[in-house]
């Protein structure tokens, strides 16, 4: 019996080994070492089930099983171990070919996993370009949407024309407006205020008439100096808006006050850097395609409420406008009541109005604006324009003027000059 008892721990042994083994089974994929496996395991269950059968008999205590019992000796044990022994090394074997299968499939799968992600990286990679091409685009034809909208709201060349004035400036003048006291408190102050830039009416005599009639000469150097405070506030903050206008008698588009105010409008709904549009003229543009351009541009109506409300966008607007009183005399006076809502509204607005003292615009003038400057102060810049413009000449005199001659010439053009 005692032969019998350490067979049967033996056995309980291997049991436990090949009910660990089958388990293993269930997370092995079918390949040829898994087969084996599974063959081997299979035999050494139909071992430890004939030794088990013989076991049982034996207990029931039948004859057949004292007959056994009879007959069990220790070598029948050591042989069952022995078979055992022999079947559990090749399980064992087997079993760890059948782990090498697993990883080298575990690398197959990881090897596929690295390809298919390097796909996906190169995929992505297109995609983004495609993305970025598909942005390009899209940038293009918003850009092109834009220049459209701004073209349809004004088509006035507003920097070339301040171009063309700036340019022509002779340099160093126009620099006295900054230290001007006037000027100063119009720049500093927190509030919206209008600064008039006004000359006086010079006269030229036609001494054809024997009564010498004094006829307005107009001005000769208001622009320059207007160009001069354009260029300087171009060179401000971003945040800031800014908007000008150069009036013109000689051109239809440069009189008309609702050009003007286009101009205007059309400056102030692009920011700054030329990046963006603002929404509100989109919306506006928007709203006249939809009924086909019935009315082809905007009105006075709808600028008087437009205006104000893209200069919401900025911490602070300066509104310039040069020669007012080259505008049409029945309608410019427009302009003026405009202004004098701008700077009553909300938003903080600094304007200058440069123009001769025509009656109807001092008599507006004079309500709306807050401070004034007389150009005819402009004394210094006028000698430094007849000296520059002497100079220029002289390069093309083959015999120079004389220094005293040269200094009369500027003393004449001095005295009367009585300012722009």
């Amino acid at each position: 019996m005692a032969a019998l008892l350490q067979g049967i721990k033996s056995a309980l042994y291997v049991m436990t080994r090949v009910t660990l083994y089958f388990e293993y089974l269930n997370n092995v994929p079918d390949t040829a070492e898994k087969k084996n496996l599974k063959s081997l395991l299979a035999q050494i269950s139909a071992l430890l089930l004939q030794f088990l059968a013989r076991a049982v008999v034996i207990f029931q205590g039948s004859t057949l099983g004292r007959m056994l019992d009879a007959s069990w000796t220790l070598d029948v044990t050591l042989t069952f171990e022995n078979e055992c022994d022999k079947l559990c090394t090749r399980i064992d074997r087997d079993a760890v070919s059948c782990d090498r299968a697993l990883h080298a499939q575990d690398r197959t799968s990881l090897k596929g996993l690295q390809e298919e992600c390097a796909k996906i990286q190169q995929l992505k990679g297109n995609l983004i370009k495609v993305s970025k091409k598909l942005n390009e685009i899209w940038k293009v034809m918003e850009h092109e949407q834009q220049v459209k909208i701004l073209q349809w709201t004004s088509q006035t060349p507003y920097l070339d024309n301040h171009t063309a004035i700036f340019q022509d400036r002779t340099r160093g003048t126009g620099d006295w407006i900054y230290q001007h006291e006037q000027y100063r408190i119009w720049q500093e102050s927190d509030k919206s205020m209008i600064l008039w830039l006004h000359g006086i009416r010079r006269y030229s005599f036609d001494r054809h008439d024997e009564y010498m009639l004094k006829l307005p000469a107009a001005g000769a150097g208001k622009s320059k100096l207007i160009s001069n405070v354009v260029d300087h506030f171009m060179k401000q903050p971003s945040e800031e808006g800014l908007a000008y206008f150069y009036c013109n008698r000689y051109d239809e588009a440069r009189r008309r006050p609702e050009d003007v105010l286009r101009s205007l409008l059309r400056q102030l709904a692009i920011s700054r850097n030329n990046a963006e549009i603002q929404e509100l003229l989109v919306e506006a543009y928007k709203n006249k395609s939809e009924q086909g351009f019935a009315s082809t541009q905007l009105s006075f109506k709808e600028i008087r409420f437009l205006l104000p409300q893209l200069m919401k966008a900025y911490r602070q607007t300066t509104l310039i406008i040069d020669a007012l009183d080259e505008c049409h005399e029945k309608s410019r006076l427009k302009l003026i009541r405009i202004f004098g809502e701008l700077i009553e509204g909300p938003s903080t607005v600094k304007i200058i109005i440069a123009s001769r003292c025509d009656g109807d615009i001092k008599a507006q003038l004079s309500k709306e604006a807050n401070l004034g400057i007389g150009v005819e102060e402009n004394r210094n810049d006028i000698i430094t324009f007849a000296i520059d413009r002497l100079l220029e000449d002289a390069k093309w005199r083959r015999k120079p003027l004389s220094s005293g001659l040269r200094d009369e010439i500027v003393q004449a053009i001095y005295y009367n000059s009585h300012g722009m």
